[in-house]
């Protein structure tokens, strides 16, 4: 294996764990969020907030942070409390696009309307005493965690672009651009804009003779730690890919990689 390889497979290693540490992050920053006045940092359905605060939930990260190679990133950008894709969030970037990459500012928190000290219901369903400075810790701990990550972005976008064009579902010519943007450009997101990716699919079953189809969803993070329990199949996992916007007319850059050692598994 040649030493750029392997410096790319080191990269790539501490993409995937980091993006573990951020939803780590998340949690915490959103586990002291009242339920009321935070719905900008909210994310996934009812249910999925429960699993993302019950108990299972540090078993999962720590199966996730173990998996060497993924389809798609366990993240998603949001803006304005919509989720976006990578190609729209990276363009902004690339445009310096301040409609969608907006700067932070205190005045606008909704969660402010309490006081320090105030009693209030928190997203986990606990109640206890409200405190800003903590959040605020914990939000920008949050962002340093992402700037970490763009700039491992950063830097794969040199060595292997078609990696980072497969892995986000970019445009070859986005994902090339990536590497001239330049760290100090990333560096100036200061909010909260990476949340955990949700994947959804259909099930169907048989009721009364009759075939009914739901709509299942889970945390990317969790599937891949079910995957590697063994408890599901991991053809479930090519839905990430497929939720990357991974699909037939980008055919040509798979082909281009392979036989690249980022991806040999998938």
């Amino acid at each position: 294996m040649s030493e750029s390889d392997n410096l790319t497979r080191s990269l790539l290693g501490k993409l995937f764990r980091t993006e573990i540490s951020l939803i780590r992050s998340y949690r915490a920053f959103l586990m002291l969020l009242p339920v009321h006045g935070s719905s900008a940092y909210q994310t996934g359905t009812p249910l999925l907030q429960r699993r993302l605060f019950g108990k299972g939930f540090s078993t999962a990260a720590d199966l996730a942070f173990e998996v060497e190679t993924r389809p798609g990133s366990f993240l998603v950008p949001r803006t304005l409390g919509k989720e976006i894709t990578w190609e729209r969030f990276f363009s902004a970037v690339l445009d310096g696009d301040s409609n969608v990459i907006r700067e932070y500012d205190t005045n606008d928190i909704d969660y402010g309307i309490y006081d320090a000290g105030e009693k209030v219901t928190f997203l986990n369903g606990t109640v206890d005493i409200y405190n800003p400075k903590k959040i605020h810790e914990l939000r920008s701990k949050c962002v340093d965690i992402q700037n970490d990550y763009f700039m491992q972005v950063f830097f794969i976008s040199m060595l292997a672009p078609e990696f980072v064009s497969v892995f986000f579902g970019l445009k070859p010519t986005t994902a090339d651009a990536i590497k001239d943007i330049g760290y100090s450009s990333l560096k100036t997101i200061n909010d909260v804009v990476l949340f955990p990716r949700t994947i959804a699919f259909s099930q169907g079953h048989i009721e009364e003779s009759v075939s009914l189809k739901m709509k299942v969803f889970a945390w990317a993070y969790e599937l891949s730690a079910d995957i590697r329990l063994g408890k599901v199949s991991d053809d479930l996992m090519e839905l990430l890919r497929y939720d990357t916007m991974f699909t037939s007319h980008r055919q040509d850059v798979f082909n281009t990689l392979t036989n690249k050692v980022m991806l040999k598994d998938y």
